[in-house]
């Protein structure tokens, strides 16, 4: 049975106080680590927590990667490596989570002469790395699934605004006798599709010509802006202009 004290100082008691981030636009997840066996004819006992979020980095970044304690006494700092977990995670992704194991049983063996780290060859140890490694594919798979839908959400949204903006600025710049509609046409490769019968420019949202969202805007704006330029003007120098115009507006509001 583990000892329980309390300390006290000047009439305060002292407590470790753990407080896990909490921070604004931060989604926060929480594992934890648990073994209890014989390994090699001796008992290893240790548990611990992980602490996952996305999409931001753990701060201070002193508590990225992983403490081990022994008996209470933590061992070296926390190591960002997570006891050399290489399985491909952007280092970005690496800084988003902390975490601390706690070994009440075995490991002494493992432990080297300057009781700052450990030999990475004892069994001990290595049973420990192997569970804090398996715990880890499920806390990157689970906060990099998360930041995924984060970030698709985010895009969708400021595409839609970003589609929206250019509505009205083609309305305002056509005086009503544009109207841009947007549709899905995944068999059609343009990016802008003109229907002069009904009036309408048609921007195609399946048309992603390049992986890069600015250049896609720029890209629209320039198409949008010849076609609302064409079907607008008289002249070959009204044109000009108004398509210079166009752009500017356009590219000067959503970007």
């Amino acid at each position: 049975m583990k000892e329980k004290f309390r300390v006290v100082f000047d009439g305060i008691e002292l407590r470790r106080h753990i407080q896990l981030p909490t921070e604004k636009g931060t989604i926060p997840k929480l594992y934890f680590v648990k073994f209890d066996n014989r390994v090699f004819d001796s008992r290893l006992k240790f548990s611990g927590y992980l602490f996952g979020q996305a999409s931001t980095a753990v701060r201070p970044l002193e508590l990225n990667g992983v403490q081990i304690r022994l008996r209470g006494v933590g061992i070296g700092g926390y190591d960002s490596t997570f006891l050399k977990y290489y399985k491909g995670i952007a280092t970005i992704r690496s800084r988003w989570v902390s975490g601390e194991i706690f070994v009440d049983e075995g490991l002494e063996s493992a432990l080297n002469i300057d009781r700052d780290s450990f030999n990475e060859h004892d069994e001990h140890f290595k049973k420990l790395q192997s569970s804090l490694h398996k715990e880890l594919d499920t806390v990157f798979d689970e906060i990099n699934a998360i930041a995924r839908k984060r970030s698709e959400r985010k895009r969708e949204e400021k595409d839609n605004e970003l589609k929206k903006s250019l509505g009205r600025i083609i309305d305002e710049r056509s005086g009503g006798r544009i109207k841009l509609r947007q549709r899905d046409l995944e068999k059609e490769p343009r990016v802008v599709v003109v229907d002069e019968n009904k009036g309408e420019i048609i921007l195609n949202t399946a048309a992603r010509p390049l992986k890069k969202n600015k250049a896609n805007i720029v890209i629209r704006a320039i198409m949008v802006g010849y076609h609302v330029a064409k079907h607008t003007t008289r002249t070959r120098e009204e044109q000009d202009d108004k398509f210079y115009e166009l752009v500017k507006d356009i590219l000067g509001r959503l970007l």
